[in-house]
């Protein structure tokens, strides 16, 4: 089992979610890390993420041109490791 991680530099802060290509998912899941930091320096979602095939081809598809198979995924659908 080889499940690669993502890691996401900024949330999309007007509903909590992260733009993920479905591409990138093999079909064991993905693991995600949201890196942003707080002003502090320490970061807003400590743990990694872990978000599976079936939930993300269920999420909305984001519109863009470079990436056609983009899917918005709400951080809290995905399982906190």
């Amino acid at each position: 089992m080889n499940i690669q991680e993502i890691r996401i530099k900024e949330p999309i802060w007007k509903d909590r979610s992260v733009g993920i290509d479905l591409n990138k998912i093999s079909d064991e899941g993905v693991f995600v890390t949201i890196t942003y930091k707080k002003e502090d320096g320490s970061f807003l979602y400590p743990n990694s993420f872990y978000l599976s095939k079936e939930k993300a081809n269920k999420c909305e598809i984001m519109k863009s041109k470079k990436t056609p198979t983009l899917r918005r995924v709400p951080i809290e659908i995905m399982e906190k490791l």
